[in-house]
């Protein structure tokens, strides 16, 4: 039985992917699921390609590669399809929460970058601004108290809360009821 030769076949069952020579430039390619995947751009050397497909397999193994697909989708896009995927899985209050919070501070900023763009740098510069969008919004308005100054209202008024934890919500309703009061001394 003859062997049809694909252009695929690796010399060495242990090698990731195959370097093959077009011209004077060398392309890098492996298979996954099935497919053909090419590196982006041709190499000027066969070392260089197989440093991309190192790269490759080392993403993949660690689980943060990602599908040159889906990495012209913009985060906005992929968001939509996911919670549309997600949403039978997920309480309505979460799929609220999570379309608040996204609207609210990820895809202002984020939102139109292509996945395959979003790099660690992004990502921090994206949330050192929500920070400072944050920090300036509490600014502008009215200071906002601790859970411990609004603790320390409701035991001097005679309300039972715990001494630690998250605050009921009764208690922080009970608080704006009451005009959102400050205690002019500790307890």
């Amino acid at each position: 039985m003859t062997r049809r030769k694909t252009g695929l076949a690796r010399r060495n069952p242990n090698d990731f992917g195959s370097v093959e020579k077009r011209g004077e430039r060398y392309r890098a390619l492996f298979r996954r699921d099935g497919r053909t995947i090419r590196a982006p751009r041709t190499f000027t050397t066969r070392d260089d390609a197989r440093h991309w497909l190192s790269e490759q397999e080392r993403a993949l193994r660690g689980g943060t590669w990602i599908d040159p697909r889906l990495s012209e989708d913009s985060l906005a896009a992929y968001v939509a399809a996911w919670l549309s995927d997600h949403s039978a899985d997920l309480s309505p209050r979460t799929v609220e929460n999570y379309s608040r919070h996204l609207t609210k501070w990820v895809l202002p900023r984020l939102g139109k970058e292509r996945l395959g763009e979003i790099t660690p740098t992004k990502v921090r510069s994206w949330r050192a601004g929500c920070l400072k969008d944050a920090a300036a919004a509490a600014g502008a308005g009215q200071e906002q108290p601790s859970a411990v100054s609004i603790r320390a209202w409701a035991v001097a008024t005679g309300l039972d809360v715990a001494p630690t934890g998250r605050l009921p919500q009764h208690i922080v309703l009970a608080w704006n009821a009451a005009g959102c009061p400050t205690l002019t001394r500790p307890c």
